[in-house]
């Protein structure tokens, strides 16, 4: 009896032990919900003081009931452990100075926030539209279609007069543009005036390119003069827009109470003829 009493433990062991291994090793799973983000459209509000609603949206941040699923590049579908109705906020990515491994959200955009309703299984797509913060302070605003600019390529520049305006191969109108060659092979325009930039908030330059070389963005330092090169811009054959965060650079000019913003190119070598377009600057803070 003792022998029969050992065996039918050990059977009853046995039998309970595959079931007990099934739910450690293979766990039931929930089936997601989907969340489906094809763009993120930018739109403006004032048109005088925000200018154009070009925007160059790389990524969606995406949070549900304010916790962050995380940040994707679009477009994207992402699943999601949810069910029913819940409050889902998106907020726009870009590639900080235009660079794939500084990916961040854009801080002047506000997000676009809404009530989904998620079934599992199913996939669900929304249209993110956002705006600017209508507490952005816009210091500087150049799209080349006003008469003249505010832009000038004459203080420090070797070869003054350079950047003109032009329809031909522009943007959204007009844009500005220039083109260098052997003997004229340097380019230098700032900002008209200096702005007055607050460096305890996020300072961002917003612009859009096209060039068949690199060339710099940079600030100088109204009180001393200093001028810092900051970012080197490489070459797009279609326009592109670049978001260029200006914080670190007014950082390593201290001392100053004003700067300006400069754009500069020198002749490469092997570039026969080098150039540029650009247009709507947007200096915010």
């Amino acid at each position: 009896m003792k022998h029969v009493l050992r065996f039918s433990l050990a059977a009853a062991l046995l039998g309970i032990l595959p079931f007990a291994g099934c739910r450690i090793i293979d766990p039931a799973e929930d089936i997601p919900s989907y969340i489906r983000v094809n763009d993120i459209r930018l739109t403006i509000t004032d048109t005088i003081t925000q200018g154009s609603g070009s925007e160059n949206i790389t990524d969606a941040w995406i949070y549900v009931d304010g916790n962050l699923i995380g940040a994707f590049e679009l477009p994207c579908t992402i699943p999601v452990l949810e069910e029913g109705t819940h409050e889902v906020l998106i907020k726009a990515g870009i590639r900080q100075n235009g660079l794939e491994s500084t990916r961040a959200i854009y801080p002047f955009y506000k997000g676009w926030e809404e009530q989904v309703t998620f079934t599992r299984g199913q996939i669900v797509t929304v249209s993110p539209v956002i705006t600017y913060f209508p507490i952005v302070n816009f210091l500087w605003n150049c799209n080349f279609d006003a008469v003249g600019t505010n832009i000038d390529d004459v203080t420090g520049a070797t070869w003054p007069n350079l950047l003109r305006d032009t329809l031909l191969g522009g943007m959204e109108g007009k844009c500005g543009f220039v083109e260098l060659n052997a003997d004229t092979n340097l380019f230098y325009c700032q900002s008209f005036e200096d702005f007055v930039i607050d460096n305890g908030f996020d300072v961002y330059l917003e612009l859009n390119y096209k060039c068949n070389q690199p060339f710099v963005v940079g600030i100088k330092n109204a009180t001393n003069q200093e001028t810092i090169p900051w970012i080197q811009v490489m070459p797009e054959s279609d326009w592109n827009k670049i978001y260029i965060r200006l914080n670190d650079a007014i950082t390593a000019s201290p001392g100053g109470s004003s700067y300006y913003v400069y754009i500069a190119m020198k002749k490469d070598d092997d570039v026969a003829n080098p150039q540029l377009y650009i247009d709507n600057i947007k200096l915010l803070n």
